[in-house]
C-alpha cells in the first residue's frame, strides 16, 4: 500500500532513504507501525555509533548502547484492536506540528538513564517512547480547539492581551506573527516569562521546543521555566512536591541542554543571557567555571592522584572497608556491622571501668608505689571512659589520664605499672586495632608526599576526608576522590548555603529591574525612590556576587592594574579633575555654543523655507543639565571612596586589571587561614596582593573617580537635557529620560507616530550620543588607535591576557586610551585645519550610511562632524588668545631633548620651562589643561624665530602656524608615548639605560607607589642629574631620588646638577610647591641682559657653550666631567656676569654691555666664555694629571696659537 505522507519524524529531518524503507517494508506486507519502530531503532543504533565514533576522536570514553525494550506484545495486541479496514489505510501525519518527544526520539539517541517514558530509570537503561496510540494517528486538538494555522492564531491573541507582554512586542508580533524577532534578550526575556504565565510551564516549553518564536525567546522560555520550577521547589513544605517537582526540573533542563548543543545563534546566546540575569542561571554558571577550572588544574595531576587513589585501595588497613563500587544493599550492610563491632567493644569496656571502680572504691584508690585518692582516680576513670567511646585512640587516653594524675599528686608514682594495667584493657587483651583516629593519621603519614599540585595541608584533608566518605559510605569511587579534591582546593561546587545566597543576590539585582518599570508606569516621588533604593542594594548584592564567584586570577593582570595606579601621584590626582574643568570650560562648553548657534541658524533658514527643524543643541538647558548632575555624580564619587568603586569604573579608567578589592582580600585570607574559606594557590597570591601593595592603588583609584565622575555624569546631563528639551520632557518625564534615556526616547517618539523601526533607531542615537559625550567629557571614548594597539598585543596571549596587557603598557605607556584622546584633541587644537578635515570625513559618512538606511549610524556620524567643526572653531580662538598673551613674556616654552644644551642650560637658569607666569608665580603648564599644551607648542615656535621674522607678518605666521602639525606631534608623543619614545632612542643609539630605568621605576611603583616617590623627589633642596656611570649606577640613584631610607640604608649621595655656572642648582620654594609645579617669578639675575638678548634676537652664541664629558678625545666618568664643568664655567660666570650685569666695562672703549652692538656683545662674549675654559682646563689638569697632554700635534700647537692671539688682539682693542 502506497504511503502518501511519511512519518513526520521522517519528513521533519529529510530522512528520505528512511521513507523508502519503510514503503519497501510495508509492500512486502510488514506491519506498518512494527516496520517503522524496527528502522527507528536501526536508525537509532547507527546515530549511537556514530557519536560514539566521534567521541573516539576525542578521546572521550564510549557510551554503551541499551538495548530497546520489546513491545511486539502491545504491537499484537493492537493489531487485533484494528479492523481490517484501518489497517489498509495509509499512514496519516500524526500532526502538523511534529511534537518533540518524536523529534527527540529521532534526532538523537535518548541519553542513558532514560527510560521509555522519557525519565531517568534506576538502572540506566536507554528506550525509545514509541508506545502506538489507541486510535490511529491524528492531530492532536489545539488548545482552545483550534487547528493548524488557527493555532498560531489563538497564540497570538493570547499573547497580545497578555498584561506582561511589552507594547513593542505586541506590535512585533501583529506585524510579523510568531516569527517576529523581539529587538534585544531583555525584550525577549519579557516575551518569554509572559508565554510561561499565560500558558503554563508545560504548554510553553512545548511551544518552545517545536520552535515556535524567535531564537530567544524559545531559549529564554526554558530559562524562565527552570526559574520558576527551582522557585517552586523552595517554596514546597513535603519531600514529595519536592521530589516531584526536580522530575520535572531535570526534564526542562535537559531538553534545554539538548537544544543549546543543537541550535546557534540566538539560541545559545540567549542561555548565555540566563546565566547572566537568571538566579538559577548563575548558580549553573558558576558550578560550570568551577569545573571548568579544576577541569585546567587537573591537567598533568590526574596521574598523581590515581596512583594515589589506587594505593588506597591496596592499603592493608583499608583492604576489609573498601570496595571500589558497591551495591546499596552491600554498602548498608557494612555499615552496619561496623556500628554492631563497635557497640559490642564499647560495652565491654564499659564492664571494665565500671569494675575498676568499683575495686578503686573497695581498697580506698590505686596503689601505683603510692595511694592515688578515690576522688582523683573515678574522675580519671570517667574522663577515660567518655574518651574511648567517643573514639579516641587508646595510647593517648591512657597517656592523658597519666598527666591528669600528675597534675594533682605530683610525678612520684609507677606510671609504667598504670599503663602495662590498662593496655590490654582497652584492647580486649588482644592485639590493639587501630582506632578510626589512628587510621586516618598512618595514612595521611603514607600519602603526604603523593597528589600533585597539593599543599601538605591541602593533602592531609583530602586523605582525612576520603577517609571520612569511606567510613560513611563503606565505599569511595574515584569521582567521589576528585571532587573531594576539587573542594579542597577551592574549586568544588556551591553548598546548599552557597547557592542559596548567590540566587538571592542575582534577584536583588533583577530587582533593579522591577524597580524601574514600576517607576516608569507609576511616576511617582515614591516609586522615584524605591527605584534609587533598589539600585543601591543592586550594586551592593552585585559585589557580593562578583566576591562569590569562583575565579582563576591573572597574576600578571593584577600586577599590571596595580602597576598603573601606583603610577598616579598626588600631583596627578589634584590635576585630574582641573584638566577635566579645563576641557569643560575651554573645549566643550564653546563647542556647544557653536552647534547651538548654528542650530538657531538652521532653524531660521528652514523657517523662511517653509520647513520644519528640530533643534538638538541647547546651551542654557545643557549648562542647567550639566550642574544638576554634576553634583549627583560628585556625591556618588565621594561615597565611593569609602564603599569602593564598580567594576565599569576601573574599565573607564582604562586599567587592564580585575577589580581591586584589597579590604575584602584580607577578609578572605583571615577566614582561610581559620579555615573557613577555600583558596586555589593562585588565589591566595592574588588575594595577598591586593591586601599589601594592592590598598595604595585602590585608593588612588579611588581618589581618581573624584575628578572622573562628577565631570562624566555633568557632561551625561546636560546632553539629556538638551534632548529632553527638544522632546518636551518636564519634571518627572525628564528624571526619568535621564535614567532611561532609549526607552524614554522611544516612548516620545512613538507618540510622535513614527514607526517602531524608525523611532528605535532614533531612541538608540540619542542614547549613543548621551554616552559619547560623557565618556568624551573625561577622554574616555574608544578610539582606533587604542584599539589597534590592543589587537596588536593581543597576539601575546589575547586582548584580555595580563600579559597582552602589561607588553602594551611597558612598550608604549601606563595608559594609552586616555593620554592618546588628550593628545588628539591637543593635536586638532594646535591645527585647527586637520580638525575641519575630519568634520569633512564624518560628514561624509553620515551622507552615506543615511543613504544606506543607517539612521542611528549616520545620526551619531553627522553629530562628530559638528563636534569637530565647533573643535575646528575653538582651536583658531586658542591659537589666536596664545599668540596675543605671548609677547608679554609670561609664558615660558618647555625643554626638549631636541634642543641644545646650552639652550637647555640657559632656560633652567633663568627660567621656569613650561610655566605660564600669574601673579608673579610660574605655573606648570599642566595645570592649565589643554590651553597649556597649545600655549607651549606656540611658544616653542615663537622664541625660535628672529625679530626680523616676527616684524614680517606674513613669514611671521608661515613659521609659527606653519610647523604647527609637527609641535603637535610633539606634545602628543610627550604625553602618550614616553615609554615608545624611550625604546626607540634604544634602537637608535643602542643605550638601552633609559628604557631599562623608567621599567624598573614601574615596577617600583608596585611596592612604593609614585606618590610616595614624588614627594621624595620634591623634598630633595637641589636638582639631581640623571648622569651615571653605567646602568648599575644610574638604578641606584633612582633608588635613592625615590627613597630617604634607601639614602641612609645604602650611604648613596645623590648626584646633583649644576647650571649655567658651573654651581649645584636649587630647587626654590618648598616641597609641596615643587611637587605640584609652583615657583617664584624669575629673580633679577646679574646675567639676566644676556638671556634676554638671546630671548629677543633667537641667537644662541649669546649663551655660554656647553661643557661636553670629553676632553682631548678622551671619555670622562662622572666625576670627572662634573669636576670639568663646574671648573670651566666658574672661571666663565667670573669673567662674563660682571661684564654683563653692568658692573665692568671694557678697558680700552670703556663699553658697557648695554652700550655695544649685538655683534660686539657676542664676539666679546665668545672671547670670555674661551678665556674661561682655558682657565677650568688648567684647574681639571691640576686634580686629573693623567688627562694633560705630553705632546701637543703640530695641527694643536697651530690651533693654540691662533686661539691665544685671538685672546691678545681682544685684550689690544681694549687697551
Amino acid at each position: 500500500m502506497p504511503v502518501k505522507n511519511p512519518i513526520d519524524c521522517f519528513k521533519k529531518y529529510g530522512v528520505k532513504d528512511l521513507s523508502t524503507q519503510l514503503q519497501k517494508r510495508i509492500d512486502e506486507g510488514a506491519n506498518p507501525y512494527e516496520a517503522a519502530r524496527e528502522i527507528i531503532v536501526a536508525e537509532h543504533r547507527r546515530l549511537h555509533e556514530t557519536t560514539n565514533e566521534i567521541r573516539a576522536l576525542g578521546k572521550l570514553k564510549k557510551l554503551p548502547y541499551a538495548e530497546q525494550k520489546d513491545i511486539s506484545q502491545q504491537i499484537k495486541q493492537l493489531n487485533e484492536a484494528k479492523t481490517s479496514a484501518a489497517a489498509n489505510q495509509p499512514i496519516q501525519q500524526t500532526a502538523t506540528e511534529p511534537t518533540p518527544q518524536v523529534e527527540e526520539t529521532v534526532t538523537e539517541p535518548t541519553p542513558t538513564g532514560a527510560t521509555e517514558t522519557g525519565q531517568v530509570g534506576a538502572e540506566g537503561a536507554a528506550t525509545v517512547p514509541v508506545e502506538p496510540p489507541a486510535e490511529p494517528p491524528k492531530t492532536p486538538p489545539a488548545a482552545g480547539g483550534e487547528q493548524g494555522g488557527s493555532r498560531k492564531k489563538g497564540i497570538l491573541n493570547r499573547l497580545y492581551e497578555a498584561k506582561n507582554v511589552p507594547q513593542a512586542a505586541k506590535e512585533g508580533f501583529e506585524r510579523a506573527g510568531l516569527d517576529y524577532e523581539t529587538a534585544s534578550q531583555e525584550e525577549a526575556a519579557k516575551v518569554a516569562k509572559a508565554v510561561v504565565e499565560e500558558f503554563g510551564i508545560d504548554e510553553a516549553v512545548t511551544m518552545a521546543e517545536a520552535q515556535k518564536f524567535d531564537g530567544d525567546v524559545n531559549s529564554l522560555i526554558f530559562a524562565e521555566s527552570l526559574n520558576s520550577l527551582s522557585e517552586q521547589i523552595d517554596a514546597v513544605a513535603t519531600e514529595a512536591e519536592k521530589v516531584e517537582l526536580a522530575k520535572k526540573f531535570a526534564e526542562v533542563a535537559i531538553t534545554y541542554d539538548k537544544m543549546g548543543r543543537v541550535k546557534a545563534g540566538r539560541f545559545n546566546a540567549a542561555i548565555n543571557y540566563f546565566y547572566k540575569k537568571s538566579p538559577l542561571g548563575v548558580v549553573f554558571y558558576e558550578n560550570a567555571n568551577r569545573a571548568d577550572g579544576f577541569a585546567q588544574f587537573s591537567k598533568g595531576k590526574e596521574k598523581s592522584w590515581q596512583e594515589t587513589y589506587d594505593e588506597l585501595k591496596q592499603n592493608p588497613e583499608f583492604a576489609k572497608l573498601f570496595k571500589e563500587e558497591v551495591s546499596g544493599e552491600v554498602e548498608t550492610k557494612l555499615k552496619e556491622e561496623r556500628k554492631s563491632a563497635r557497640a559490642t567493644r564499647i560495652e565491654k569496656v564499659r564492664d571494665v571501668f565500671k569494675s575498676a571502680k568499683e575495686k578503686f572504691r573497695k581498697e580506698g584508690g590505686g596503689t601505683y608505689s603510692t595511694i592515688i585518692p578515690p576522688h582523683v582516680m573515678e574522675t580519671v576513670l570517667e574522663a577515660m571512659e567518655l574518651a574511648y567511646e567517643a573514639g579516641e585512640a587508646a595510647l593517648k587516653i591512657i597517656e592523658d589520664a597519666v598527666k591528669a594524675i600528675s597534675d594533682k599528686i605530683g610525678n612520684d608514682w609507677d606510671k609504667d605499672k598504670f599503663r602495662k594495667e590498662w593496655e590490654p584493657k582497652l584492647s580486649d587483651g588482644k592485639k590493639k586495632a587501630l582506632t578510626d583516629e589512628e587510621l586516618k593519621e598512618r595514612v595521611i603519614e603514607k600519602f603526604r608526599k603523593k597528589m600533585k599540585g597539593l599543599s601538605d595541608k591541602q593533602k592531609e584533608e583530602v586523605i582525612r576526608k576520603s577517609y571520612r566518605k569511606l567510613i560513611e559510605n563503606g565505599a569511595l569511587d574515584h569521582d567521589d576522590f576528585k571532587k573531594i579534591i576539587a573542594e579542597v582546593t577551592g574549586r568544588g561546587e556551591l553548598t546548599e548555603a552557597e547557592a542559596k545566597k548567590m540566587k538571592e543576590l542575582t534577584q536583588k539585582t533583577n530587582d533593579l529591574e522591577v524597580a524601574a518599570k514600576k517607576w516608569r508606569d507609576e511616576k511617582t516621588k515614591d516609586a522615584q525612590v524605591g527605584f534609587t533604593k533598589a539600585q543601591i542594594e543592586a550594586a551592593q548584592a552585585n559585589k557580593e556576587l562578583q566576591d562569590m564567584f569562583y575565579n582563576k586570577p591573572d597574576i600578571i593582570k593584577r600586577l599590571t592594574s596595580i602597576m598603573q595606579l601606583s603610577t598616579l601621584g598626588i600631583p596627578a590626582l589634584v590635576n585630574n579633575p582641573i584638566y577635566n574643568l579645563w576641557n569643560q570650560m575651554a573645549l566643550r562648553f564653546p563647542v556647544g555654543l557653536i552647534n547651538d548657534l548654528l542650530d538657531r541658524g538652521i532653524a531660521a533658514a528652514a523657517r523662511i523655507g517653509g520647513k520644519n527643524y528640530q533643534k538638538e543643541y541647547n546651551i542654557i538647558a545643557a549648562q542647567k543639565g550639566f550642574f544638576e548632575t554634576l553634583g549627583v555624580g560628585g556625591k556618588e564619587a565621594v561615597e565611593q571612596i569609602f564603599t569602593g568603586l564598580n567594576r565599569q569604573d576601573y574599565l573607564q579608567k582604562e586599567l587592564y586589571g580585575q577589580q581591586l578589592r584589597p579590604f575584602r582580600a584580607i577578609r578572605d585570607l583571615i577566614a582561610y587561614k581559620q579555615g573557613k574559606k577555600k583558596l586555589t594557590s593562585r588565589q591566595i597570591v592574588d588575594k595577598t596582593l591586593q591586601a599589601s601593595v594592592g590598598i595604595p592603588a585602590e585608593v588612588v583609584a579611588r581618589l581618581l573617580n573624584i575628578g572622573d565622575k562628577p565631570m562624566r555624569f555633568g557632561a551625561e546631563g546636560g546632553t539629556a537635557a538638551q534632548f529632553a528639551k527638544t522632546l518636551g520632557l518636564q519634571g518627572m518625564d525628564f528624571d526619568l529620560f535621564v535614567n532611561f534615556p532609549r526607552e524614554e526616547a522611544y516612548r516620545v517618539y512613538k507618540g510622535m507616530g513614527l514607526s517602531d523601526e524608525v523611532a528605535g533607531q532614533k531612541a538608540d542615537y540619542v542614547k549613543a550620543a548621551i554616552m559619547k559625550e560623557g565618556m568624551r567629557s573625561t577622554f574616555q571614548q574608544d578610539n582606533l588607535a587604542n584599539e589597534g594597539l590592543t589587537r596588536l598585543f593581543s597576539i601575546l596571549g589575547g586582548k584580555e591576557s595580563g600579559t597582552a596587557n602589561l607588553a602594551k603598557v611597558l612598550t608604549i605607556s601606563p595608559y594609552v586610551k586616555i593620554p592618546l584622546n588628550a593628545g588628539w584633541s591637543t593635536y586638532n587644537l594646535i591645527n585647527p585645519e586637520v580638525a575641519i578635515l575630519q568634520a569633512f570625513v564624518h560628514g561624509g559618512r553620515a551622507w552615506k550610511l543615511a543613504r544606506s538606511g543607517k539612521t542611528t549610524d549616520s545620526q551619531l556620524a553627522l553629530r562628530e562632524a559638528r563636534y569637530w567643526f565647533g573643535h575646528a572653531i575653538v582651536g583658531v580662538a586658542t591659537r589666536a588668545v596664545v599668540l596675543a598673551l605671548i609677547g608679554s613674556g609670561r609664558f615660558s616654552p618647555g625643554s626638549d631633548e631636541d634642543e641644545t644644551k646650552k639652550k637647555r642650560d640657559a632656560r633652567f637658569y633663568f627660567d621656569k620651562p613650561g610655566t605660564i607666569e600669574v601673579g608673579g608665580q610660574k605655573i606648570a603648564d599642566r595645570w592649565f589643561g589643554q590651553f597649556g599644551a597649545v600655549k607651549n607648542a606656540i611658544a616653542k615656535r615663537y622664541y625660535d624665530s628672529t625679530p626680523e621674522q616676527r616684524e614680517k607678518q606674513q613669514e611671521f605666521w608661515n613659521i609659527v602656524l606653519g610647523g604647527m602639525e609637527l609641535e603637535g606631534l610633539q606634545e602628543f608623543q610627550n604625553s602618550v608615548f614616553a615609554n615608545t619614545s624611550a625604546l626607540a632612542q634604544v634602537l637608535e643609539t643602542g643605550n638601552p639605560d633609559r628604557y631599562i630605568t623608567n621599567t624598573i621605576n614601574m615596577f617600583t611603583n608596585i611596592i612604593q607607589p609614585a606618590s610616595w616617590a614624588q614627594m621624595e623627589r620634591a623634598a630633595l633642596d637641589e636638582v639631581p642629574t640623571s648622569r651615571g656611570d653605567n646602568l648599575l649606577d644610574k638604578i641606584n640613584q633612582e633608588f635613592a631620588k625615590r627613597s630617604t631610607l634607601y639614602r641612609r640604608w645604602t650611604g648613596t649621595e645623590i648626584y646633583k646638577k649644576r647650571d649655567m655656572w658651573g654651581n649645584i642648582m636649587p630647587k626654590g620654594g618648598n616641597t609641596l610647591s615643587r611637587a605640584f609645579g609652583v615657583s617664584k617669578g624669575n629673580p633679577q639675575l646679574p646675567a639676566r641682559p644676556m638671556y634676554d638678548d638671546y630671548l629677543r634676537t633667537a641667537d644662541s652664541r649669546f649663551l655660554p657653550p656647553a661643557v661636553l664629558p670629553i676632553l682631548d678625545g678622551q671619555k670622562l666618568n662622572r666625576e670627572q666631567y662634573d669636576r670639568l664643568e663646574m671648573y670651566i664655567n666658574n672661571e666663565r660666570q667670573h669673567l662674563a656676569e660682571p661684564f654683563i650685569s653692568g658692573d665692568v666695562a671694557t678697558k680700552v672703549t670703556k663699553k658697557y654691555y648695554k652700550d655695544m652692538t649685538d655683534d660686539e656683545k657676542k664676539d666679546y662674549l665668545n672671547a670670555l666664555y674661551t678665556e674661561g675654559r682655558i682657565r677650568g682646563t688648567e684647574k681639571f689638569y691640576t686634580d686629573y694629571p693623567q688627562f694633560r697632554p705630553k705632546e701637543k700635534s703640530i695641527k694643536k700647537q697651530v690651533s693654540d696659537v691662533l686661539q691665544n692671539a685671538d685672546l691678545e688682539l681682544m685684550k689690544i682693542k681694549d687697551k
